[in-house]
């Protein structure tokens, strides 16, 4: 491509926890998976670091298939400080009551990942606070539990252990074999397979004044994390394209007709502005086909023809051969070899023009 284009980042200060997880039960992340997605293991230090969601998505599907813990994202939220979040917690600690410590929680969730959104509903009188997290990194039930376990976790720092009246902790995916980790960490009722990973409590607890409250402090904290996240890069149009595509590639109608309707606009507008920002509707949707392949093989329960199917192919032979072209190697022989632990070898850089061309 002819010029770095934003992409949507997580902050450092959330990866390093998983890291520091993985070390407490005889793990890390392997180094030559970091360097793979080109990070060195002395960044993750860096608190002002930002990670690209593909990235993170690489790292934690290798993370947990290699470790053999699924449940690493309550274990990285166990192994978190309140206090290493920085400005985003501070300035919720400050307010006045629950109801405005979650509204600032809200508002400043782009400081530490700016593809995540917290939404609070009030009905009959409970208040659901529902978690949204970017398409790419939507299906990982690590991740979800991780947000949901951050919650919990920063909740207790400002509150003590008792949790004050936490009811019902909604996961979108499966009840794992295994939910004693969940029910000790969330001492509440656990429904799984819920429509979006959300918290819920009674509406009273919003008025619930905050032990530390300050509100002048708060209006400072504020203003400089105004400040921080007006310095953050703004994803641009093809972004906007990844995303879109992401959504409708599942039901094989993510060709640039069909992602230019659902943004509102034109393929000829579509290609056009694509080529203001250096790049082309054919080479996002490899990019992101290939990063989400590289993903998908970590998840040794999906077969080979269904990552063909999810990501847009025609056949699985068409899958085979942009994976080939993409790392140098058969998509086989890459599964093997990462979920064994080891390297999976040279990737090249993908070609600027797919062929043969998947379904879209």
């Amino acid at each position: 491509m002819s010029s770095p284009r934003a992409e949507r980042t997580v902050s450092a200060r959330l990866i390093v926890p998983f890291h520091r997880a993985l070390v407490a039960h005889g793990h890390s992340w392997a180094e030559e998976n970091l360097r793979r997605v080109g990070l060195e293991p002395t960044q993750l230090e860096a608190p002002d670091l930002r990670v690209p969601h593909r990235v993170v998505r690489e790292l934690l599907q290798g993370a947990i298939a290699q470790s053999g813990l699924p449940d690493l994202g309550l274990l990285a939220a166990q192994a978190l400080t309140p206090a290493e979040l920085d400005i985003w917690q501070y300035a919720a600690r400050c307010q006045p009551d629950v109801r405005r410590a979650l509204d600032s929680t809200h508002r400043l969730v782009g400081l530490l990942h700016d593809g995540s959104r917290v939404d609070v509903v009030t009905e009959s009188g409970v208040v659901t606070i529902r978690w949204g997290l970017d398409p790419l990194l939507e299906g990982l039930p690590a991740l979800s539990e991780f947000a949901l376990a951050l919650g919990v976790v920063t909740y207790e720092s400002y509150f003590g252990a008792a949790q004050l009246g936490i009811s019902e902790v909604w996961f979108p995916h499966a009840r794992p074999a295994d939910a004693s980790h969940h029910e000790a960490l969330f001492r509440c009722t656990l429904r799984f397979d819920a429509p979006f990973p959300a918290i819920r409590m009674p509406e009273w607890l919003m008025d619930v004044p905050m032990p530390n409250a300050d509100s002048a402090l708060a209006a400072l904290l504020e203003r400089h994390a105004a400040n921080e996240l007006a310095r953050l890069p703004k994803p641009g149009f093809a972004q906007r394209v990844q995303e879109a595509t992401l959504e409708l590639m599942p039901r094989g109608e993510a060709g640039a007709e069909q992602v230019a309707r659902k943004l509102g606009t034109s393929a000829r507008t579509l290609h056009r502005r694509l080529s203001e920002e250096g790049t082309t509707f054919r080479e996002l949707s490899d990019e992101l086909r290939r990063h989400l392949a590289l993903g998908y093989l970590y998840e040794k329960d999906l077969a080979l023809s269904e990552i063909a199917f999810i990501l847009g192919f025609s056949n699985t032979n068409a899958f085979h051969k942009a994976f080939k072209r993409w790392t140098g190697t058969t998509a086989g022989a890459y599964r093997t070899r990462v979920l064994a632990g080891q390297s999976p070898g040279h990737e090249p850089e993908p070609e600027p023009e797919p062929e043969p061309e998947p379904d879209a």
